[in-house]
């Protein structure tokens, strides 16, 4: 009796297998030899009328071959997953997804179209975005403009923000936070960033601006000079206020003063009628025994108060020569130094008997305050000096 090769059985056998597939599936449809071939379709799930879904590999555009899959039938997802037995609930949507190995099906991420909007979408946890470069770049198509948009549901406990996290801990250092249900926007700065702001030229925007971490949040703005340079060209602003007190607001600067420049030369820091703008300045002027008469030793205008004059002599005047100081036009303010006074040097006017000559308003002895604009003038009177300098000094108030 001869014995039946097993190989022989074996081929028998997957030739049967073979048959069967041939005359019920996706070989029935077209020769073996086009499955290893480019551009050929591969049908999936039930073939009748028409397939779930097909792929295929696309190589008819020389500079782009890809894997091009669609379904026929229905709008289903597709999943890249490690393993294929596992029920994922994905819904018919459309939808790429790659999901995590750990086989727990939240862990996924997708992206997708709607005709309207091209989505990135995770079942579970944050989406971040890797480079080897550290640069993600928007917009590099030849877009005249670019825009990232942070949007939340129309919930009033609901909002957009935008972070900026530096360190392993991945926590916020500065956060751009917006809601409609408290309509507001917030910049956030923590403790981690120095609780403050820094606006400085983008040419050294990484240099160290060597500002120590504030108690309050803070905005600090340079100007265009390099930190290394200088570091203390700039000005901030800022408040103290705490649940005990009322704190102030401050503006300071590194260096120089503060400066208000208003087209109208107004600066108005209430709304009613009380004090606009408190300020006091001494203007000093040099007079000779031989300047112009009368020479401006003060401009002042609507809401300038003078409180206070008085005279330095650093050179005697030889002579009879006076120093008249008052009003342009006003014969009632001013004062004449004496010929002996202008003999010694040292300041003069310091007296109260002397104020009521050069700030008389016409009715009584106190600080002249202006209406309109006028100049505080100095006339020197030379009589039969050859020589005489002196300092005048007048204190100016702005009220408003």
């Amino acid at each position: 009796m001869r014995r039946i090769n097993p190989s022989v059985v074996a081929g028998i056998m997957a030739g049967i297998l073979l048959a069967a597939a041939v005359a019920t599936g996706e070989f029935s449809t077209r020769p073996v030899a086009r499955w290893f071939a480019d551009d050929q379709t591969l049908s999936f799930g039930n073939t009748a009328p028409t397939p779930d879904a097909v792929c295929q590999w696309e190589t008819a555009d020389a500079s782009d071959h890809h894997l091009e899959c669609n379904q026929d039938n229905t709008a289903a997802d597709y999943v890249f997953a490690f393993d294929q037995n596992t029920d994922w609930g994905v819904t018919n949507a459309s939808r790429l997804r790659v999901q995590a190995p750990d086989a727990t099906g939240s862990k996924w991420a997708g992206v997708y179209h709607d005709n309207a909007f091209a989505t990135f979408e995770s079942g579970n946890g944050s989406i971040r975005f890797e480079a080897p470069s550290d640069v993600m770049q928007l917009g590099d198509n030849g877009e005249t403009s670019s825009e990232i948009v942070v949007h939340s549901n129309a919930a009033a406990a609901s909002y957009a923000a935008l972070r900026f996290a530096s360190g392993v801990s991945n926590a916020a250092v500065l956060r751009l936070w917006a809601t409609a249900g408290q309509a507001q926007t917030v910049i956030g700065v923590d403790a981690a960033g120095g609780r403050h702001l820094v606006l400085a030229d983008e040419d050294v925007i990484a240099k160290d601006f060597d500002h120590a971490a504030t108690t309050d949040p803070t905005l600090f703005v340079h100007s265009a000079l390099d930190p290394d340079t200088d570091n203390s060209r700039w000005m901030s602003l800022s408040h103290s206020g705490t649940a005990g007190a009322a704190g102030v607001g401050a503006i300071a600067t590194g260096a120089g003063p503060v400066q208000f420049n208003a087209a109208n030369d107004t600066v108005d820091l209430l709304t009613n009628a009380n004090l606009l703008l408190g300020g006091s300045a001494v203007v000093k002027t040099t007079v000779n025994y031989n300047s112009v008469d009368p020479t401006n030793c003060a401009t002042v205008a609507d809401g300038y108060v003078v409180t206070g004059i008085w005279v330095e002599v650093r050179t005697v005047w030889d002579g009879n020569g006076t120093l008249e100081i008052g009003d342009d036009g006003d014969n009632d303010g001013f004062a004449a130094i004496p010929n002996a006074v202008l003999l010694s040097t040292g300041y003069k006017l310091t007296d109260h008997s002397d104020r009521g000559a050069y700030l008389w308003d016409g009715t009584s002895d106190r600080d002249r305050a202006y209406a309109l604009a006028d100049q505080v003038d100095c006339g020197p009177i030379p009589g039969t000096s050859t020589q005489g300098i002196a300092d005048v000094y007048v204190n100016v108030m702005r009220l408003k």
